[in-house]
């Protein structure tokens, strides 16, 4: 509707849009991991929910 001329290459390359999409490919590959993981559960908890949590904070806390 409205044209608004942006330079989309230096907005894409920003350093908070590089480390979302660094957190992005992370926990993909590690979802991707999960179902090679042995069926283990701790209070019905899969092992991979506490890495992805803390995956998350870590790069949060990074930010």
């Amino acid at each position: 509707m409205v044209y608004r001329r942006a330079n989309l290459e230096h907005a894409a390359a920003s350093a908070p849009n590089m480390m979302q999409n660094g957190l992005l490919i992370g926990h993909l590959a590690l979802l991707l991991l999960a179902p090679t993981l042995p069926d283990v559960t701790v209070w019905n908890i899969h092992p991979i929910t506490p890495i992805l949590l803390g995956f998350y904070i870590h790069w949060e806390l990074d930010a």
